[in-house]
């Protein structure tokens, strides 16, 4: 029975700690938000969104080492799972942003795929 406790602290333990953002998957965004904007302004709209989530996913990235670090000391997650509700409408954003601006015919939005 203590084995069994035991086990089920652990898995809850660590299924609490946060993600890397990497593995945070896009919501669902639609693309509607999106129509009748010209390849310049969703160029512009993705830039910023890019940006974001560059800097949320660092955000995320250092809740979960902190994480890993605080469960080893203390056997305890501390960042409250990070910020990864905000990742995935970023990861949405982009992917909505993509889809019009190929449904617009724009050649390009400098995407990179760094996140």
């Amino acid at each position: 029975m203590k084995k069994i406790l035991a086990i089920l602290i652990l898995s809850m333990t660590i299924t609490s700690c946060a993600q890397k953002a990497e593995h945070v998957q896009a919501s669902y965004i639609s693309t509607t938000r999106y129509d009748g904007w010209k390849c310049s302004k969703l160029r512009k709209e993705y830039m910023f969104v890019e940006e974001a989530l560059i800097r949320s996913s660092k955000t995320q990235d250092d809740a979960a080492s902190t994480d890993v670090v605080m469960v080893i000391l203390i056997g305890l997650p501390t960042s409250g799972g990070g910020i990864k509700n905000e990742i995935a409408s970023l990861k949405g954003q982009r992917e909505a942003l993509r889809q019009s601006a190929r449904d617009a015919g724009c050649r390009s939005l400098n995407i990179s795929k760094k996140v």
